[in-house]
């Protein structure tokens, strides 16, 4: 039922918050936060990433600018369709194992 009625997730991916649609539970959410809408775990990802950033909280100048990146990619974003198709969020999503990837 959880996947019917929280289908957006917000997760990691090499330590860069964002948000993903999975509708078939494909991660557990015991581990990923679940979020009814995209705004909610948009909000969630952009909370933690604000903090990464504010705390200094990064490995080097490529992790910080990966995460500047989705920080202006989330703030611009008003559903999931306005970042699924920029370069940045498909090079992230690349990296999630196979087994993982979701359909954006």
């Amino acid at each position: 039922m959880e996947r019917l009625s929280k289908p957006f997730v917000h997760l990691p991916i090499d330590a860069v918050d964002t948000v993903v649609f999975d509708p078939e539970s494909r991660f557990d959410g015991d581990q990923f936060d679940r979020y009814a809408s995209f705004a909610e775990a948009r909000d969630a990802a952009l909370s933690s990433i604000e903090i990464m950033l504010d705390e200094g909280d990064y490995d080097g100048e490529d992790h910080r600018s990966e995460l500047e990146q989705m920080l202006g990619h989330l703030e611009s974003a008003e559903d999931l369709d306005d970042i699924a198709s920029l370069p940045g969020y498909r090079r992230l999503l690349d990296r999630l194992a196979p087994k993982k990837t979701v359909a954006a």
